[in-house]
């Protein structure tokens, strides 16, 4: 398919007629047109409010007016209204299809007309179509609401698509005793002009370096520094938003640490809020490689505490340290230091025989010897992934009876009982 884009070539002696002009008007035209349609998203560039029109005399004679402003509608057609539009009665509501008391949309669609008649003597009887210009005005649409069903061969106007036309807000219709007349005109559900775009650059210099702990704008100072794309009043996102740099929401303010981070973890993706921040949903952090939701990551920040009671058997054969461990499992994804304190709560010493056989007249421990008791804890890491410790106690007891050849050593004491506490620092 070859290319219908055609663009008027002068030259030196061309003999131009009508139609050529209106070639090179067609082009410029449709370009502007197709530029407004594809580049732009159609709607209300500025202006055009519905409001009570100045010369009104409230409250027995309120009239409503449309201000001036500039669209782009649905076709890339500009629409202009260079001054007050008064909503008069006899020119929106005296027309076909207006004949009751209701809500309707009110629109605003392109309208062009011929205008303009050829200077005297350069006319001809024959040719109605001589008119010298056309006339670029608007038209008002009124549509019911809720819109009726049809009936048949009745046409309810649909401005959005008959037109291409914007819709600027709500009237409502009222009976008086003159007849109908507009009672409140409200600016809502307007569609304001858009653009297509996938990269936005200021035209400002680039901005100098972004410091998250700093105060980088004054809020006395409203206007945006150098490099800053400013945009009001709001913004409204349908999509998602991904930012490579800092955001701050609210007035920038300072930041002062007792503990400043190192600078490089400070480049991006810092977020700053000077106000309240309302969170309908979780809030994770990644540590160590690990997400943890706040309830666990505050776990993170602070000691994790275990502590216990254990019956530590001491029999003479056996060496001294608790054969069964005490394996303790953290949830801190990094433990940095730790504590262990433990103390003796209880003695359990042998029965009667046993004790007289200990510290008896004959191959007995001698009388008045002092009993010695000890125990000392230790955390050792474990094997495997994750922060995983073994306790043990070593223990001293003593002194043993040494009987006759043959038997096992005595100890005055059966077992120790150790109360423990361990503190794991993240």
């Amino acid at each position: 398919m070859s290319n219908t884009t055609q663009r008027l070539r002068y030259f030196d002696g061309e003999y131009l007629r009508a139609n050529d002009f209106q070639t090179e008007q067609e082009y410029h035209l449709g370009m502007r047109r197709r530029l407004n349609q594809e580049l732009h998203l159609y709607g209300i560039v500025e202006g055009l409010e519905l409001q009570m029109d100045a010369d009104s005399v409230p409250p027995s004679a309120v009239q409503f007016a449309i201000t001036p402003g500039f669209a782009i509608d649905q076709q890339g057609r500009e629409i202009v209204i260079d001054q007050p539009y008064t909503l008069a009665n006899d020119v929106v509501l005296k027309r076909k299809g207006i004949l009751d008391a209701k809500t309707f949309e009110l629109w605003v669609c392109y309208q062009e007309t011929a205008a303009g008649l050829p200077s005297a003597g350069y006319s001809t009887c024959d040719d109605s179509g001589q008119n010298t210009r056309y006339q670029e005005s608007f038209n008002i649409v009124l549509v019911p609401m809720p819109k009726p069903a049809p009936k048949p061969g009745v046409k309810i106007p649909d401005p959005s698509n008959d037109c291409g036309g914007i819709r600027l807000g709500t009237i409502t219709v009222a009976n008086h005793a003159d007849g109908l007349y507009i009672d409140s005109a409200t600016s809502e559900h307007r569609v304001y002009i858009g653009s297509r775009t996938q990269h936005l650059v200021s035209p400002a210099p680039a901005p100098a370096a972004f410091s998250v702990l700093a105060q980088n704008v004054n809020p006395a100072d409203p206007p945006p520094p150098a490099g800053y794309l400013d945009v009001e009043p709001s913004m409204y996102v349908r999509g998602n938003v991904l930012m490579t740099e800092n955001a701050v929401v609210g007035d920038d303010f300072a930041v002062t640490l007792t503990t400043p981070p190192a600078a490089t973890t400070l480049d991006s993706g810092n977020l700053k809020v000077g106000n309240n921040l309302f969170l309908n949903g979780g809030l994770y952090a990644n540590v160590g490689g690990t997400w943890f939701g706040i309830h666990d990551y505050v776990k993170t920040l602070l000691p994790e505490f275990y502590f216990g009671c254990v019956s530590i058997p001491t029999p003479p054969t056996t060496g001294n340290t608790n054969a069964t461990p005490i394996a303790i499992t953290s949830k801190l994804p990094v433990v940095k230091t730790f504590n262990v304190q433990a103390g003796i709560t209880a003695l359990n010493l042998k029965d009667r025989t046993d004790l007289l056989t200990w510290w008896g007249p004959t191959n007995g421990i001698p009388g008045g010897s002092p009993l010695q008791v000890q125990i000392v804890p230790s955390l050792q890491k474990a094997g495997g992934a994750g922060e995983k410790y073994n306790l043990t106690f070593s223990y001293t007891v003593a002194p043993a009876n040494v009987p006759p050849a043959g038997t096992d050593p005595i100890v005055a004491i059966d077992s120790i009982v150790v109360n423990y506490l361990v503190v794991l620092m993240p």
